[in-house]
């Protein structure tokens, strides 16, 4: 089983892995303690940047969100998977 996460408006103010650069925001470190204590395979989150994202893939601080983007620049803006494998 895996899982997803939507990125969060608190971020850190560095360059850092995703999984640490919400961890401001108190949802979403509930989020993944659960997912942890419910033995998912894996998880990602879900940026308004940058798409899909690998936990462990280190990015820089932005300030975008989804909830001011309009159907369109979802669709081309979330498209853009930067998983590695």
């Amino acid at each position: 089983m895996y899982a997803l996460i939507s990125c969060t408006k608190l971020k850190q103010e560095y360059s850092c892995s995703a999984r640490e650069m919400y961890v401001k925001s108190a949802l979403f470190s509930k989020a993944v303690k659960y997912i942890e204590q419910q033995g998912y395979n894996d998880w990602f989150i879900l940026s308004a940047k940058y798409g899909l994202l690998s936990k462990d893939e280190v990015i820089e601080p932005y300030d975008v969100t989804l909830n001011n983007m309009k159907a369109p620049e979802k669709k081309s803006g979330l498209g853009k998977s930067r998983i590695r494998y």
